[in-house]
């Protein structure tokens, strides 16, 4: 977790997909908790009737815009940010090969795997996500 609050332009300069994911997964534990979001893995940030939808991705993008849904949702998925979205979003299903040619590293699928729908068990997406998180820092992504 970072010891000062994730602005966009600092997520934009994250290089390895092991802090990426850091990021993400504090950041979604900590949206789980906050009134008015909900976590919906379908969607970026979206809003409706009053309620934040944020996926894993979408997290760090609220986290990162001060917990506001508006400026959240309104984020322009530029060359810097659109990579590191997309990247976690491959992660969230264990597509690491995809996730690293997201962010311009060399096509392998060897930490390819499943990983659980977090809809479906939220317990063991988290279990996953640390096994995945481990993973990438051992293999120095």
């Amino acid at each position: 977790m970072p010891a000062t609050r994730m602005t966009l332009s600092r997520f934009c300069r994250i290089r390895k997909l092991s802090r990426l994911l850091t990021i993400a997964v504090a950041d979604l534990l900590r949206a789980e908790k906050r009134k008015g979001v909900s976590v919906r893995m379908s969607c970026w940030v979206n809003t409706h009737r009053g309620t934040c939808y944020v996926c894993l991705a979408g997290a760090s993008l609220l986290a990162c815009r001060n917990w506001d849904a508006g400026k959240a949702a309104s984020v322009v998925l530029t060359d810097s940010v659109w990579p590191r979205v997309l990247a976690l979003n491959y992660l969230r299903v264990g597509r690491v090969s995809s996730a690293k040619l997201m962010m311009k590293n060399p096509y392998t699928n060897e930490l390819d795997r499943e990983v659980a729908d977090y809809h479906k068990n939220r317990d063991q997406f988290f279990a996953d996500m640390k096994t995945l998180i481990k993973d990438l820092r051992a293999a120095k992504l």
